[in-house]
């Protein structure tokens, strides 16, 4: 009884999406598996990648049929973009953000010396007034 009944389950398609770029993987156009847990991957996103963006084994399977995605050298696309067009390393972004960082607490100490200035400009002020007045006996009457 219950092999019949899986017989009757159709499947008319699966739309398998890679774990690297996450779009639809057409099958078997430029398909790359992972030979260890058989995540589809497209063959860029496998190159970009560097392995299985499901498991991390390095290891792929290719299709028979499947025509391998044209190599882009790191030359070529540095050449492709200009200079404007550059996006940012990881590095650049924390080196900016450590830098916005510094200024920002530079800004703060700054504050909290000003903020300190006037308080100890007050403190002698008060010094020299309590000084002034015992000193020549202002505070008594006459």
């Amino acid at each position: 009884m219950e092999s019949e009944r899986a017989r009757e389950i159709k499947i008319e398609g699966n739309p398998t999406r890679c774990p690297y770029c996450h779009d639809e993987v057409a099958v078997l156009a430029e398909e790359v598996a992972c030979e260890k847990c058989l995540a589809r991957h497209h063959e860029t996103c496998w190159r970009d990648a560097g392995r299985c963006a499901t498991c991390g084994h390095s290891t792929r399977l290719v299709h028979e049929g499947a025509r391998p995605a044209p190599m882009v050298t790191e030359e070529d696309a540095r050449n492709e973009l200009r200079e404007d067009d550059r996006i940012p390393t990881a590095l650049e972004i924390a080196e900016r953000r450590l830098a916005q960082q510094n200024i920002e607490r530079a800004e703060r100490v700054e504050a909290q010396v000003r903020y300190a200035s006037r308080v100890i400009l007050t403190v002698i002020a008060l010094v020299i007034v309590i000084a002034v007045v015992a000193v020549f006996g202002l505070a008594k009457g006459p």
